[in-house]
């Protein structure tokens, strides 16, 4: 019946029903949607041409489905909060990694656009996060100004990185390398898997929302939507995605953040050179926070499937979900956040009740009446 219910909404009615009427009730299923959109755009005709990826697609809905009844679906996997955790992260052709901060919410402020309180899906704010970054590094604590101590109030922030395996090195695309099978802008997507999985090993992420800040307007797009047109290691990417979000029950916001002034995410998946113990060493001399860094490492099964999702290999949602699943509980959601995210949470709401109080715009009632 999934099946036959989801073919019959894509052939006769067209994609956005089966959005509209399949994918809220089912966490997991928009990172499902990549191949039947990448079916349809590809087929010129009414006919469509059933492929492997089609079926997988449908047997990724149909487990789904069955699931539902024995997972009740939170209102916070479907309605995103004023987000709590503040990143950013990079990949680069040797590996990817990233930051997490105790409160980095100026940058996420000023991507938001004012009229939907969303990130801009392009780069158009790129110039004012870019100036919250100066902003924030202007008045940065130095180890003068303020002692490091376990004991001040707030979080350690969290840096990490992974090197990617030889054979996906090998086969990213370049000058060089013009006939590889994975772009720089996967490798991107990839580090937003491993960014957010890194921040759910650590902390209790159940119905809250996270927003990173990326330089790649591609993955920036590619999570926003949460899936796209491709049968390549982007569409892969974000059904893994998709379903750790699902394990993990939380809401993931993404916004541009200029490249130079990334530099924390870039150190991250570039100073290779560096140790670990030297890396985190680099760190507090050169981004001085006020506790001092902690490194954190990429779960061994979660790396498993970022590299099998970027070598196009698929698994099946039930493995998928294993492979993900927490080995030991977090600390407690309950956790203190910062006031800026009160404030943030204010907006949001003001906005929500400043929208229409029907889904038929004015213009189209308007249009009725005259």
């Amino acid at each position: 019946q999934a099946e036959d219910g989801i073919r019959d909404c894509l052939l006769s009615r067209g994609l956005g029903d089966v959005y509209k009427r399949q994918i809220i009730a089912l966490p997991g299923g928009v990172g499902c949607l990549s191949w039947l959109q990448e079916r349809i755009k590809a087929t010129a005709s009414k006919r469509v041409y059933l492929n492997r990826q089609f079926h997988d697609a449908i047997d990724d809905f149909r487990w789904l489905a069955g699931d539902v009844c024995s997972r009740p679906t939170r209102i916070g996997e479907v309605i995103p909060e004023a987000p709590t955790e503040f990143g950013r992260v990079d990949a680069s052709g040797r590996g990817m990694g990233g930051v997490w901060l105790d409160d980095d919410g100026a940058l996420y402020d000023a991507a938001l656009d004012p009229a939907t309180l969303s990130p801009d899906r392009g780069h158009g704010r790129g110039q004012a996060v870019a100036d919250a970054v100066r902003a924030g590094d202007r008045v940065a604590p130095t180890p003068l100004r303020a002692p490091r101590s376990t004991t001040q109030v707030g979080r350690r922030p969290i840096l990490w990185r992974h090197r990617f395996p030889a054979d996906i090195v090998a086969a990213l695309v370049s000058f060089d390398n013009t006939c590889g099978s994975i772009n720089k802008s996967e490798l991107e997507l990839a580090g937003h898997v491993a960014h957010n999985d890194v921040l759910a090993r650590e902390r209790d992420l159940t119905e809250r929302t996270t927003a990173t800040g990326t330089d790649n307007t591609a993955s920036h797009g590619w999570s926003t939507k949460g899936a796209a047109s491709s049968a390549g290691p982007s569409a892969y990417l974000l059904r893994l995605q998709a379903m750790h979000q699902r394990v993990f029950r939380y809401q993931q916001r993404t916004f541009y953040l200029p490249g130079e002034a990334n530099g924390m995410a870039d150190d991250c998946s570039r100073l290779w050179h560096l140790s670990d113990e030297e890396l985190v060493s680099y760190f507090d001399a050169h981004y001085p926070q006020p506790q001092p860094w902690r490194l954190c490492h990429l779960n061994s099964a979660t790396a498993s499937a970022i590299h099998s999702a970027l070598r196009c290999e698929r698994r099946p949602l039930p493995e998928v979900a294993d492979a993900l699943s927490p080995e030991a509980p977090t600390e407690p959601w309950q956790l203190q956040v910062p006031p800026s995210t009160h404030g943030r949470r204010k907006q949001l709401y003001e906005q929500l009740g400043r929208r229409p109080k029907t889904w038929v715009s004015s213009h189209s009632r308007h249009t009725a009446r005259s």
